[in-house]
């Protein structure tokens, strides 16, 4: 304010002088006066304005938390998942006890009853295989394919593993320079190429299948390729394998449960899978997770003609924990919410069939948008 008041008063003069004074002395001078005000005039501005508070311009949006119901379904599928793997290790517990009986005393009735029995186990795995190697967490991923890949890797290179018709001395089986043991067979994975198993459910079921396992129209393996002393090596082998894939299970299993407790920080879509931040979910996260579920069971069901894909996602879909577990983990509220009711399939079973699960998918995909 001093400042314009002391421009004003000089103005004043110079105006007073202007008269008397030459025109071509006067005019520059009023000229840088004004100048001179309109400066300062500026920097009154400026002052005024550095002492006035700054608004907030990054202001957080509000945080939309995921419907309830949804919220449980997505923690019971979650859930789902380990309870499928304890079930399929369960499963390859009784096989490996069939196995020995059969390795005791070589039968082809026993024989044809671990071909199927093996052929169950792996029906069981392959929905929850199809599901758990898509895992969006990369961290969880990086530790879980290795194990995966273990467990289930097709298609294989069958000479690598056993004898062919047209090659009867190929196959870790024939080749007595390799030691077998666990590590051994699993040193020999994917040794110089990927089609090169040498453990995991299609190994196991070649050994025990032979080539009908690719060739419906060949002779089923003779009971004889197992009999004591010229197939010990194929014995042997079929033992450690069983024994290698019911580890990895196992571990694959306590991964996922691990990994319900032990959740990466900022890793939102985890923390509320693993029933750990539910008050951090967005819901806008928790749509695109059961459409990244649903996804994922329509490429595999399309992609694979596999009747066991269906009835294996289906109890995915539909499964809820115990109750007395529901309610402990919910404090009490139990609202039995799961991922088929929330999407409002049909309670009774619905029609499994390839094109009535697709369409049952592609329907609930087109809701959720």
């Amino acid at each position: 304010m001093t400042g314009h008041l002391l421009v004003y008063g000089i103005l004043t003069h110079e105006m007073t002088r202007k008269m008397t004074a030459p025109l071509g002395t006067t005019l520059p001078r009023v000229l840088l006066l004004l100048t001179l005000g309109f400066g300062l005039s500026a920097c009154d501005q400026n002052t005024q304005d550095s002492n006035t508070p700054t608004k907030e311009s990054n202001i957080t949006p509000p945080i939309t938390l995921a419907e309830p119901a949804l919220a449980e379904a997505l923690q019971h599928y979650q859930h789902a998942k380990t309870h499928a793997l304890r079930a399929i290790s369960s499963c390859m517990e009784e096989l490996s006890t069939d196995i020995e009986h059969f390795l005791a005393s070589p039968t082809q009735p026993l024989l044809n009853k671990n071909q199927q029995a093996l052929q169950h186990c792996l029906d069981l795995y392959i929905p929850i295989h199809t599901l758990v190697r898509s895992n969006s967490n990369q961290a969880l991923q990086a530790l879980i394919t290795p194990l995966i890949t273990s467990v289930y890797s097709t298609p294989i290179l069958p000479g690598y593993v056993d004898y062919l018709l047209q090659y009867p001395n190929s196959g870790i089986v024939n080749d007595i320079t390799l030691a077998l043991s666990e590590q051994s067979l699993r040193d020999q994975q994917g040794l110089t190429d990927n089609g090169e198993v040498s453990i995991g459910f299609e190994v196991i079921a070649f050994i025990l299948m032979g080539e009908q396992r690719y060739n419906q129209s060949l002779a089923p393996r003779p009971a004889i390729d197992f009999e004591e002393p010229h197939a010990n090596r194929r014995r042997q082998y079929l033992t450690f394998a069983v024994s290698l894939l019911r580890q990895d299970l196992m571990e694959l299993q306590a991964l996922l449960e691990s990994a319900a407790v032990r959740i990466p920080q900022g890793d939102q879509q985890t923390a509320h899978l693993t029933g750990q931040d539910n008050n951090a979910l967005e819901q806008s996260i928790a749509l695109q997770t059961t459409r990244n579920i649903l996804n994922t069971m329509l490429v595999n069901i399309e992609q694979q003609s596999l009747d066991s894909l269906s009835m294996g996602y289906w109890e995915l879909l539909r499964y809820s924990e115990p109750h007395s577990e529901t309610i402990e983990r919910n404090n009490g509220n139990n609202t039995g919410s799961t991922l088929a009711s929330y999407l409002k399939w049909p309670q009774e079973t619905p029609d499994l069939s390839r094109e009535a699960f697709t369409a049952q998918l592609k329907a609930s995909l087109q809701r959720l948008q």
